[in-house]
């Protein structure tokens, strides 16, 4: 069992670089927040919002010889602009760079304070760390809740908020304990078929395809949750599952 941990712990080490850091500041004079989630191949991913609006967009990149470069893009795939951070030291405190429009080569500067890191080892302790996410619903978004135990090697989420879009108000949170997969524990779907999205949780990988995830179902009232395992996605139904699933999220909204 320990030689199962240790191997698991090292294989996050060797492809892991920092690991997850949150920042916030101001992109010109406009608020904005910042998840970073840097390899060791200096394969980058990361994710930024304004937070008037709280419209996460996905900013993958890389990290070469000490510049942090991040390529945010259109919905069609273009390359909208680019996000360029000179002497990036994952220790400091701040974080300096400039944003520069790919149309109009219109330039701002970004200025980033550090808010925490997700890291990793035995001796750490901390909780109640929230990450923003990449998907996000027409009027929510959400934010995972990490924490860490000591004498645990890596952070687990526990627990979901979920928030409306330019408020910021809490609509809803949940408890919950899963292991933390990146920037990717939220997969955005239709999983009921009722025309609305849904969301699903990623909760565990186990050996072979298997995962396990929760799925809950969106509606006007009380959101439904159910547990899901399968082979080759979250959620993975039957006709009859179907039918039975769409009539208890019709019975929800109607009460």
């Amino acid at each position: 069992m320990n030689r199962i941990f240790f191997l698991s712990a090292f294989l996050l080490t060797c492809t892991r670089l920092f690991g997850q850091t949150s920042y916030s500041g101001f992109i010109g004079r406009y608020p904005i927040e910042l998840v970073t989630d840097i390899y060791s191949d200096g394969d980058a991913r990361a994710i930024y919002a304004y937070s008037n609006y709280d419209e996460p967009m996905v900013i993958n990149g890389e990290l070469k010889q000490g510049v942090l470069t991040l390529n945010e893009k259109e919905s069609m795939g273009q390359l909208k602009a680019i996000l360029t951070f000179e002497n990036f030291d994952k220790e400091s405190d701040r974080l300096e760079g400039v944003w520069k429009d790919l149309k109009d080569d219109r330039q701002l500067p970004i200025h980033l304070t550090k808010n925490f890191d997700i890291d990793y080892g035995n001796d750490i302790e901390w909780t109640g760390r929230e990450i923003i996410l990449p998907v996000s619903l027409r009027n929510h978004y959400f934010k995972l809740v990490v924490s860490k135990e000591k004498n645990s090697f890596s952070a687990r989420v526990t627990g979901l908020t979920i928030l409306e879009k330019k408020t910021d108000k809490l609509l809803q949170e949940f408890d919950v304990s899963c292991r933390l997969l990146g920037l990717d524990n939220i997969s955005i779907d239709d999983y009921n078929f009722d025309g609305v999205d849904d969301f699903s949780v990623f909760e565990q990988s186990y050996a072979g395809p298997n995962t396990s995830s929760f799925t809950s179902f969106m509606t006007l009232r009380p959101i439904v949750i159910l547990k899901a395992v399968s082979a080759a996605c979250p959620w993975n139904l039957t006709p009859r599952q179907r039918l039975f699933l769409s009539k208890t999220n019709r019975e929800v909204d109607q009460r």
